[in-house]
């Protein structure tokens, strides 16, 4: 095994820049600050010592950090936290608190953990920092004010802390643009009806250097709109101003954290006239929508979208209802548009899914994609570079991908026997002539290989997931879905098990962002009481990823 690859797939201990320091309590109430990497999860087995934060950063990058608060045997009512500006230590210079965003978090209680291997087994090998448990884990991030309004009212403080129960906020920093280099200090005061808890000392130094605002690694991010509506619009749904923005909101929460959704605009319409020919497809809806994202100009930050799926001649998959003749006609018209605009770079084609699973190719999933290439072939070779799988470099489709993406396990013999598996010497060679590797992580991830179960104790697991993947020369990074929903309660029910099965199902697995109200007509559970807001819920898990 590289030593990329073991970085990329086997958890390690690694130290970030966050560093804390002693504690602090008053009365009832300990307080304690965690870096931004630690999961603080219940039971808890032994209370933190810090009471000092250290962060450092280069500018236009978010760094968090946990602030602790534990109640003995009296609960605490009435509880907040404020962050101050930091000002600099030498020289002049502020930066506003308005930079800080506070999150608290929530805790989801977990019964039936996600399986060790594929035996359903707990012991994971004798790996305690594997192991799965039944316990309470963060995950939610409810924002103290909120992101989507113009009033931005309150909505998670104050707060409550039950007696003998603890309660972790998670406390972002974003450096602007516009920083000094060197050396801030503030203050982080956690109040209890007013009165003054604790006060813990944040330090943050500035390098002098600036992080891109466009991502440069490639993400797809698959979101599924028709959950959206069981939460939020009300019985009869929302008008369509409404619709707009609420999806806006689901799509700004996801790069806010360099994250980009799988697809964006509408489908193209083709139409032909009574000799055969395509009449000139009006793109104005298309161009409307996906312009902005490509440019960048759609988001506060200026951040362009790195790839998006077009959604249109999906290798193996329908043809649109359109004869061959036709399907070859609309594909040159679609290329054509795309280069004349400048987007043709930032598109592929995903092409039928997992083609390798016994169904699929039983179901002559192989044919199919070499059919469909082909006639786009015949339509244009400017479609050559865009054909994207999800799995691993197969023969059967030599020379029709060109971005292979293979599910994290399905790497070399990360988790499969040796030799199972293309590994780095033979992706070499395929990048090498052109093609391009990403990977994507789903169910049946079985611990040590990263990913992002829900229920995993090793908070950083999602963030050295996205390293492992730049060690290894990789592009990109897909994840099928961020809102896989379930009945009844989708703050609560983390797995299908009845769906994928004992083996497959994993804690969390399709689920990064949670419904922010609950209000719709299709189940009757959503966010929880008080929390109601037109965008979603971010959860610890998009932290880590955005870090990585």
């Amino acid at each position: 095994m590289n030593g990329g690859k073991k970085l990329l797939w086997l958890v390690v201990a690694v130290g970030f820049a966050t560093s804390v320091l002693g504690v602090q309590s008053e009365g009832q109430a300990a307080v304690w600050v965690e870096k931004g990497t630690t999961k603080v999860y219940k039971p808890l087995a032994l209370a933190g010592t810090s009471a000092e934060v250290f962060l450092e950063a280069p500018r236009n990058e978010w760094e968090g950090f946990q602030v602790v608060i534990q109640a003995s045997d009296e609960g605490m009512s009435g509880v907040s936290v404020v962050m101050s500006d930091l000002a600099k230590d030498e020289g002049a210079g502020t930066l506003d608190s308005s930079n800080a965003r506070l999150y608290l978090e929530h805790y989801i209680h977990i019964d039936k953990p996600s399986p060790c291997d594929s035996f359903f087994s707990q012991d994971c090998g004798g790996y305690d920092i594997f192991t799965r448990t039944p316990g309470d884990y963060p995950d939610p991030l409810i924002p103290f004010y909120n992101p989507y309004s113009d009033e931005h009212e309150a909505v998670a403080i104050p707060f409550e802390v039950a007696a003998g129960d603890l309660q972790t906020v998670w406390v972002d920093w974003f450096v602007p643009l516009n920083a000094e280099a060197g050396e801030y200090s503030g203050t982080l005061t956690v109040t209890r009806e007013k009165a003054i808890v604790a006060e813990i000392p944040v330090h943050l130094t500035v390098w002098d250097f600036e992080l891109p605002t466009s991502p440069s690694m490639a993400s797809s991010y698959g979101f599924g709109e028709d959950r959206v509506w069981w939460y939020h619009g009300g019985a009869e749904g929302p008008d369509a101003e409404t619709t707009t923005r609420i999806l806006d909101n689901y799509d700004l929460a996801l790069h806010k954290h360099r994250m980009a959704l799988r697809g964006y605009g509408p489908s193209v319409t083709f139409e032909f006239d009574e000799a055969g020919q395509l009449i000139p497809p009006d793109f104005t809806q298309y161009d409307a929508v996906v312009g902005p994202r490509i440019s960048g100009a759609h988001y506060p930050d200026g951040g362009a979208v790195n790839r998006y799926n077009l959604g249109m001649f999906k290798p193996g998959g329908s043809m649109m209802g359109l004869t061959e003749e036709q399907y070859i006609q609309a594909a040159k018209a679609m290329v054509d548009h795309l280069e004349e605009k400048g987007w043709l770079s930032h598109v592929y084609l995903y092409s039928l899914d997992e083609p390798w699973m016994p169904e699929h190719w039983q179901d002559g999933s192989y044919d199919k994609i070499r059919t469909s290439v082909d006639l786009l072939r015949q339509a244009s070779d400017k479609w050559n570079g865009h054909v994207m799988v999800t799995g691993p470099y197969q023969s059967q489709l030599d020379g029709y991908v060109d971005i292979w993406c293979p599910v994290v396990p399905m790497y070399s013999d990360v988790f499969y026997p040796e030799g199972s598996w293309p590994g780095p010497d033979e992706y070499a060679e395929l990048l090498s002539i052109g093609n391009e590797l990403w990977f994507y992580a789903c169910n049946a991830n079985y611990p040590g290989v990263l990913g992002y179960d829900l229920d995993a104790k090793i908070g950083y697991e999602p963030r050295l997931l996205k390293w492992g993947a730049w060690v290894e020369n990789a592009s990109g990074f897909l994840y099928w879905r961020t809102n896989y929903w379930m009945d009844p309660d989708p703050w609560a029910n983390m797995a299908n098990w009845e769906h994928f099965g004992e083996q497959f199902s994993r804690n969390g697995d399709g689920i990064l962002l949670f419904p922010g109200d609950h209000n719709g007509s299709k189940v009757g559970f959503g966010s929880p009481a008080g929390v109601s807001m037109d965008g979603p819920i971010v959860s610890y898990r998009m932290k880590q990823i955005r870090d990585g």
